[in-house]
């Protein structure tokens, strides 16, 4: 019998399964999309390979189910941001855009995609998941600008949700992890910057 195996708990398949989403998100993260393998993920899991590759056949699809980890997550805070924000549309967008601004400080959130935007360029597979959850946040953002502005074509809303998804996007390369901001983006520029990105939103047509 395998040494990691004996005398250990067997966990329950759906606790296995998060377990190994977790590693890998973390080597993903903290070593890169280059150290996420199957024997490292089943390393850091004290597992055998074999069972990793139960739940994930391979690199590939642990990688889906690494991005379905963070659709989740993201999903489920915003539900939360939606739920507990009083008011109305353009209240409910105003603390999206705070809470992505301030997400770009994460040391996790910033080094995830980091590393997911080096790699989309030249790995199709990582370039159709930034393009998921890219669409995702387009969603979102063309949603709550429709609620806003509901006599904007759906076009219209989806335009000015892109332009909105690039800027918040776009400042993780300013005032992400890891990163000294520039004087005018810190303290009130921040509450400018999305005064401005509450701008395009509400315009009207």
């Amino acid at each position: 019998m395998d040494q990691r195996v004996r005398g250990k708990k067997r966990m329950a398949a759906g606790e296995r399964s998060a377990q190994i989403v977790n590693v890998a998100r973390a080597i993903m993260i903290g070593d890169g999309y280059g150290a996420l393998t199957l024997r490292a993920v089943a390393s850091g899991c004290d597992v055998r390979i074999a069972t990793v590759q139960h739940f994930f056949g391979n690199k590939a699809k642990l990688f889906e189910a690494v991005i379905d980890s963070i659709t989740h997550d993201y999903n489920e805070a915003f539900g939360r941001l939606e739920s507990e924000t009083l008011g109305n549309a353009e209240t409910k967008l105003r603390r999206m855009l705070h809470f992505l601004i301030e997400d770009n400080k994460n040391a996790h959130t910033a080094g995830f995609f980091y590393e997911l935007w080096n790699l989309a360029h030249r790995d199709p597979i990582a370039s159709k998941a930034l393009d998921r959850l890219c669409d995702e946040q387009l969603v979102r953002f063309r949603d709550l600008i429709l609620r806003i502005r509901p006599e904007l074509s759906f076009d219209a809303g989806l335009q000015r949700a892109a332009v909105i998804m690039a800027a918040t996007d776009g400042l993780l390369l300013t005032v992400g992890y890891g990163r000294s901001p520039p004087e005018a983006l810190r303290g009130s520029g921040q509450d400018c910057l999305v005064d401005i990105l509450m701008h395009v939103a509400t315009a009207k047509a």
